[in-house]
């Protein structure tokens, strides 16, 4: 791989990463307990594990897509395996107020840019604050890009913020970093 002037991206000097992230955008630490599912399930295996009968599980994507699409989202990047299911704290599924399985889904910031669901000064922010944190941590993104930062929705299209009121934000398993220094012990066996 090469940049636009036809240097190497990649170093034989340097030591890479990859970082997994969760694709699906939901952190996967935040709802862990130690037994029973995590705190999410994608609609597909909670219908497989019987969470959900076929009649509730058709009606949760149906109507899921439909709000998706109310929002302008094309079918072509939506499939349902996307669509997360949470549990609340006892295991149970969480439900609105009509009893429908809440459901969340996640997009990735350039996407959610291109069909106006965050403008181009917050996903600015959105890919820089990114940088800052990789920064802060001792990584170098080599392509850090808003394809690779996941957001974690509703199918209204409200994106789900932390506790500062920020968008949650999560690094997906595509984007490739390199550590500015690193303190693994030499096992080539030159010294």
């Amino acid at each position: 791989m090469h940049t636009p002037e036809d240097e190497p991206i990649l170093s034989s000097q340097h030591d890479y990463y990859t970082i997994w992230g969760f694709y699906r955008g939901v952190d996967p630490h935040k709802y862990y307990r130690p037994q029973g599912h995590w705190g999410f399930i994608d609609v597909e295996k909670a219908f497989d594990d019987q969470l959900l009968s076929r009649q509730e599980y058709d009606q949760t994507v149906r109507n899921t897509r439909q709000r998706l699409n109310g929002l302008g989202l094309s079918n072509a990047i939506i499939d349902d395996y996307q669509f997360i299911l949470l549990f609340d704290n006892n295991g149970v599924l969480l439900r609105n107020g009509s009893g429908e399985p809440e459901v969340v889904w996640s997009i990735d910031a350039l996407t959610a840019y291109e069909y106006h669901l965050i403008d181009e000064s917050l996903y600015r922010t959105i890919v820089e604050r990114e940088k800052e944190r990789l920064d802060a941590a001792g990584f170098d993104a080599a392509n850090l890009g808003g394809n690779h930062l996941l957001l974690t929705m509703t199918p209204e299209g409200q994106i789900k913020t932390d506790d500062l009121g920020q968008l949650q934000v999560n690094l997906c398993n595509f984007e490739l970093l390199r550590l500015r220094y690193c303190t693994l012990p030499d096992v080539s066996g030159s010294g």
